[in-house]
């Protein structure tokens, strides 16, 4: 949640993928890690991710939490909380025990929500659900 106007844990950023650059690979880290560029392929960590407004990522990622204000295409699992600022979009499903989402944010996908600690694990791929040739039907 943006408090005072600043994300929690950006005063104590471990590394930055800035505006401009790109990257495509496997991303692991510990602490918090803002990206502000794009990413394609799959983040693992022990901390926060902050996906800047600017930012677009393709992949699935598995964190304690996520802050996201850009866009993203992929699963999401995070064992602590997702936060879905105004201007975030995600195409993607999302396994967490808390979910926020801003007015304003695009939340495409399916969202599991349990009580239960989320073990670190990879999520099925998205698939959007079906939709009856037949319309609905009157009961």
């Amino acid at each position: 949640m943006v408090e005072n106007g600043r994300m929690p844990g950006s005063d104590k950023i471990n590394a930055l993928l800035g505006a401009g650059t790109e990257f495509d690979g496997k991303l692991s880290f510990k602490g918090t890690v803002r990206i502000d560029g794009k990413f394609s392929g799959q983040i693992k960590a022990q901390g926060t991710l902050i996906v800047g407004e600017e930012a677009q990522l393709t992949a699935d990622v598995f964190v304690d939490t996520l802050v996201l204000r850009g866009e993203m295409k992929g699963n999401v699992t995070a064992t602590s909380s997702v936060e879905l600022l105004k201007t975030g979009r995600i195409h993607g499903n999302i396994t967490t025990p808390a979910l926020s989402v801003e007015k304003g944010a695009l939340f495409q996908g399916e969202s599991i929500m349990d009580e239960q600690k989320i073990e670190r694990k990879s999520t099925t791929p998205f698939q959007p659900a079906p939709v009856p040739p037949e319309g609905p039907k009157t009961i």
